[in-house]
């Protein structure tokens, strides 16, 4: 009986293991694959099975966004214009070959680097200018060939978006006379003034960004700049906040902005902050500084407490390593 029973649980994991491990091997589409995370060598055994966990779900079409498996493919920002780009992915790379010629619609699609394999399964990565390639919105179906021979097709319908921008690189000219502006401060935290943070549209939160939402965002980050964006002005003058206290009962009540170097400066690092001539702020004035990675500026946290500052007029400076003053002025802190 003994015996029959672990025949019998055998038999039941076995099948049970085959039912689950056996991805869809058809290819599919995706805007991102899941990526390879455990950096540290050697690797601990639980980071390599999440690592493997992760990539079976990608495959299986259980993944969450943005992995997950795609038909409709949104038109995105391509070359500073509106495009279709994203992921083919086979499964089982040894079940096709890898120098593959792609057309979309009839049309030959150049692919973006070369097909690579990563655990196990062949990347193909596709990406087409709406303008330059011609293409046009609706039904359309990728076919894979080597030579003569088709190795898999793949149906896809390709979304419409917003018309290009008719001047894309006006941005960018706008963006490099906002550079030259004086630093400033404005309320808030700094994390939220990042490019990846400025979403002019719903469409803009998406992974990937519809079209369009690269320069919206260029255009508010210059408008942010320039004292234009609303809601955040250049201020001088920061009310506090007050919440409830992270340990035990009772409140704490500090001021949080930021100062933004739309260009930055050359030395930057080990940066504080001094208020009234004082080293001042939650870590004994030293501040971070964040590189914004579209546009280089450098943002600087400013936080200090109620304990640290008293409300009132006050003079502030922020200087580096080397004890220069990249930027000083007054300020006003009220309840």
């Amino acid at each position: 009986m003994r015996t029959q029973l672990l025949v019998i649980a055998t038999l039941s994991i076995g099948g049970l293991s085959a039912a689950v491990a056996a991805p869809d091997p058809r290819p599919f589409a995706a805007y991102l694959y899941p990526p390879d995370f455990c950096d540290m060598r050697p690797a601990p055994a639980s980071c390599l099975a999440s690592e493997a966990s992760g990539w079976r779900a990608f495959l299986r079409g259980r993944a969450k966004e943005p992995f997950q498996h795609i038909q409709k493919v949104r038109l995105v920002d391509v070359d500073k214009r509106g495009g279709w780009a994203f992921y083919v992915v086979v499964p089982d790379a040894s079940t096709v070959p890898h120098d593959l010629t792609l057309t979309l619609g009839g049309v030959p699609i150049d692919q973006a680097s070369r097909p690579h394999v990563h655990r196990g399964s062949l990347i193909l990565e596709v990406s087409a200018g709406r303008a330059a390639s011609g293409l046009s919105p609706g039904n359309r179906t990728l076919v894979a060939t080597r030579g003569t021979r088709t190795v898999f097709t793949l149906d896809l319908e390709l979304e419409d978006g917003p018309p290009d921008e008719p001047d894309p690189d006006k941005i960018w000219a706008d963006i490099a006379a906002a550079t030259k502006q004086p630093p400033f401060l404005v309320a808030g935290q700094a994390w939220q003034f990042a490019t990846v943070h400025l979403h002019a549209s719903a469409g803009c939160t998406l992974s990937p960004p519809q079209a369009g939402c690269a320069h919206d965002t260029l255009a508010m980050w210059r408008d942010l700049v320039l004292g234009k964006l609303p809601g955040h002005p250049h201020t001088t003058r920061f009310t506090a906040e007050t919440v409830p206290a992270s340990f035990g009962p009772g409140t704490t009540t500090f001021w949080w902005f930021t100062l933004i170097f739309p260009d930055a400066p050359n030395d930057h690092a080990n940066l504080r902050v001094l208020v009234d001539g004082v080293p001042t702020g939650v870590l004994g004035g030293k501040v971070l500084a964040m590189v914004e990675y579209l546009t280089k500026a450098v943002y600087v946290d400013l936080h200090f407490h109620a304990s640290e500052v008293s409300v009132g007029r006050h003079e502030i400076a922020v200087v580096n390593g080397k004890g220069n003053v990249l930027f000083s002025t007054k300020i006003e802190l009220v309840r």
